[in-house]
């Protein structure tokens, strides 16, 4: 009797601390920490746009990662990071690629895969990476990053990317992934709709332009060297075919999870939310609307 009395103990305090992990608005999960600028859900509609989102940027990039890692993972025995990895899908796939290596996903969202569903090679933790990355100097032969900037200071940037330098050997190679609209021209209410999401951002302690300071800040890390660029602009809209059709489609979805971001710091409601929504869907022909994706990356040096 006292054993299964302990026992439902342990299931109600692990349920507790659990719900206490999320926040429930308007029908959508969300993290419950307040130090965070990450205001988009955690949910099953979340996840599903982020492996669709993963999904489109492979396919237009034709690859995973463009760091010259290829061999170093084939041989095995190297060890790889992905910072704010969300679902873990990039994770999965590289693993999946390179499975004599071992691969570490780190967010602050437990949006994990089930681990019936996750290779052995393949490990996930939970944690909030402004507090330090939680591993020893010189432990990964690659780290990877995408769309994190975009949610932090600068300065939280820079000390993010300070450490994922920290805990990169020397000699092993640290890739940035992130966007940026870019247009041929643009009417009067698709740049007030722009400006109001860069306001929100920037509201919610955010960075919209992460472009802007990645290629700095990098320059100014003694420990890097071989510091390398590449873009790829993908069309968002009927303009850019199917794939432009499956752009908009995500770009509409990522817009439509910005609801919390933009009702409580523009303070507008949910339904004129949605409108902005459909006029934005019909701007991407009109303005020619491109996502220009960037890859950093960089090897640090052996000293």
């Amino acid at each position: 009797m006292n054993e299964d009395s302990s026992d439902n103990s342990e299931s109600d305090t692990y349920n507790d601390t659990l719900l206490d992990s999320f926040r429930y608005i308007n029908g959508r999960r969300y993290h419950n920490d307040s130090e965070v600028s990450y205001s988009l859900p955690n949910d099953e509609d979340e996840a599903n746009r982020l492996n669709f989102q993963h999904s489109l940027l492979k396919y237009a990039w034709q690859g995973n990662h463009s760091s010259p890692v290829q061999e170093r993972l084939t041989k095995g025995k190297a060890r790889v990071l992905d910072v704010g990895c969300g679902t873990g899908r990039w994770l999965l796939e590289m693993s999946r690629d390179y499975q004599d290596s071992t691969f570490i996903g780190l967010d602050i969202s437990p949006m994990f895969p089930d681990p019936s569903e996750t290779p052995s090679n393949v490990a996930f933790l939970q944690c909030n990476v402004n507090d330090g990355i939680p591993f020893p100097d010189n432990t990964f032969d690659f780290v990877f990053q995408r769309f994190f900037s975009k949610y932090v200071t600068a300065e939280q940037w820079e000390d993010v990317t300070r450490e994922i330098v920290r805990v990169t050997k020397p000699g092993g190679w640290i890739e940035f992934f992130e966007d940026d609209i870019e247009y041929e021209e643009i009417d009067h209410f698709g740049l007030q709709t722009l400006n109001s999401i860069f306001a929100a951002i920037e509201a919610k302690k955010g960075n919209p332009h992460p472009t802007a300071i990645i290629p700095p800040i990098l320059q100014t890390i003694p420990e890097l060297s071989n510091i390398n660029h590449k873009k790829v602009s993908i069309p968002i809209g009927k303009w850019g075919g199917k794939l432009g059709e499956l752009m908009a489609k995500l770009h509409i979805q990522t817009f439509q999870n910005f609801a919390l971001i933009m009702t409580s710091t523009l303070n507008i409601s949910n339904e004129i939310h949605e409108d902005i929504c459909e006029v934005v869907a019909q701007g991407f022909d009109i303005n020619k609307v491109s996502s220009a994706t960037h890859r950093w990356f960089a090897q640090k040096k052996i000293t």
